[in-house]
């Protein structure tokens, strides 16, 4: 027998009730309840003889607002985590990426990325030399960088990116967010210039280059066969070169996520004696030493403009706002999440005496998006304190940092491009049933923020949308 429910707060529950024998009850509980085989285990005190097991299914509108961090972790330091292994070989790594470019998005607001790197020496190519022996002679310096990412709107015909000198070294021990900056000589020392009509002219895995300042190779040249101390290791030649700085040109309409690691994106010096031609590599790659210390940096900056975007609402940090329209708004690179207030589960829990969680999935409808702006693959609900701001956890000798997540989502799209949020949030939700779990609210936002692999995907879900789907068991 089926009935349904129309509870407080729009709460829609639907009532399975299954008139259970004395030799069917303890089957049910056994499937249904955790496995327990004798009532007396949870609690509750049954006559077999008058009892009715009942399933339910209920269905809670959750509220959203739009909160957003002034900063969020965005360097390579974020993913090292010694304390998996002894081998520096086998550390924890990521797919590090830099954000170069603008992309004038009408949910989020006009966003801005740029990069910074310093460089990490690799002999590959270079026949095993500590030095550069003082009959080569310098031919070249060029820069290149594998593209893994796109995201942007109108396609303009010309994309650049410029290369410049930093001014200044990369702390190595020092943590950048998407705040952070860093100066960087006027100059540049190379630029990326490549057309871009539409998504197909460019694709991941295609491979940028461009010839730096031959006055930059020359230095190089000089100085190393005047002096190997920059060259015989790493801390010295991040002594010797502070590193790059990737900036857009202002004309740039969308963001280029280059691949940073696993030497898919580096810098190689050419040089020769008589018909003899090597090189030398320089690479962004995460290398550490034999102990598991990091030898170079690198971040990403990170800002947006809201003005005239439904996120003009937000007027300041760790700050909940509501949107002025049907849609809550998600971008990992800026900042900006979706908070959620689970506490309607309460009203559910006054309503059953005893309950037992059976399954909690949460769902949201995505607004359709353009082809080249998509929102993101998955989302991660993160815990947060009473001030909006993520509850972490950082291993003091690595300086490693996640944020505790409640549960994730993926998106789903069907065979006419409409996409939906649905993901596992059992957990969360039997933690907020038993009391374990003291925060009924969370940050919804790209998923993996402690890795430094950020996107500028814009994610837009609509409000009256976003359902918490609770199935449970009680006894009637």
């Amino acid at each position: 027998m089926k009935k349904t429910i129309i509870a407080k707060s729009r709460i829609t529950t639907y009532i399975t009730t299954l008139l259970v024998k004395k030799s069917g009850l303890i089957l049910g509980l056994a499937l249904l309840i955790f496995a327990c085989e004798d009532p007396g285990e949870i609690g509750l005190n049954i006559n077999p003889e008058n009892g009715a097991f009942v399933a339910r299914y209920v269905e809670i509108p959750i509220e959203s607002k739009l909160v957003q961090h002034r900063d969020v972790l965005s360097d390579n330091t974020t993913r090292i985590d010694r304390s998996r292994t002894s081998n520096a070989n086998d550390i924890l790594r990521g797919d590090g990426r830099f954000l170069i470019g603008n992309v004038a998005s009408s949910e989020i607001g006009k966003i801005e990325a740029s990069a910074y790197a310093s460089l990490y020496l690799s002999k590959i190519g270079f026949k095993g030399y500590d030095s550069v022996p003082s009959p080569y002679i310098f031919d070249s310096l060029k820069m290149f960088a594998r593209v893994e990412y796109l995201n942007g709107n109108n396609m303009v015909t010309s994309q650049k990116i410029m290369v410049h000198e930093l001014k200044d070294t990369l702390m190595i021990d020092s943590l950048y967010l998407t705040n952070s900056a860093q100066e960087y000589h006027d100059e540049p020392l190379g630029v990326f210039d490549f057309d871009l009509t539409s998504f197909d002219s460019i694709r991941v895995d295609t491979v940028l280059s461009t010839r730096l300042s031959d006055a930059l190779g020359q230095r190089f040249m000089d100085d190393v066969q005047v002096d190997t101390l920059p060259f015989s290791s790493n801390p010295e030649f991040r002594k010797y070169f502070d590193g790059f700085a990737f900036v857009p040109a202002e004309s740039n309409d969308m963001i280029v996520g280059i691949h940073a690691e696993n030497n898919s994106t580096f810098v190689r010096m050419y040089f020769h004696s008589g018909i003899d031609t090597t090189f030398l590599d320089f690479v962004f790659d995460n290398a550490y030493t034999s102990d598991g210390d990091l030898l170079n940096k690198y971040f990403n900056r990170i800002t947006v403009d809201k003005s005239g975007a439904p996120t003009h609402v937000i007027t300041d940090y760790y700050t909940e706002f509501e949107t002025e329209d049907a849609y809550s708004y998600i971008n990992g690179g800026t900042g900006i999440f979706t908070k959620l207030d689970f506490s309607p589960f309460y009203d559910v829990l006054d309503t059953v005496d005893y309950l037992v969680i059976n399954r909690a999935e949460l769902v949201a409808n995505v607004k359709a998006w353009q082809n080249n702006m998509p929102p993101s693959a998955s989302l991660n609900l993160y815990a947060v304190d009473q001030s909006n701001r993520f509850i972490s956890d950082t291993n003091p000798e690595t300086m490693q940092v996640t944020y505790r997540t409640l549960g994730g989502v993926g998106l789903d799209v069907d065979s006419e491009d409409n996409g939906i949020y649905a993901g596992n949030v059992t957990s969360f939700i039997q933690g907020l049933s038993d009391g374990s779990v003291e925060y009924s609210s969370a940050l919804v936002g790209q998923g993996g923020l402690w890795n430094s692999v950020l996107s500028v995907n814009q994610t837009v879900i609509e409000k009256e949308e976003i359902l918490l789907k609770v199935y449970y068991s009680s006894l009637k």
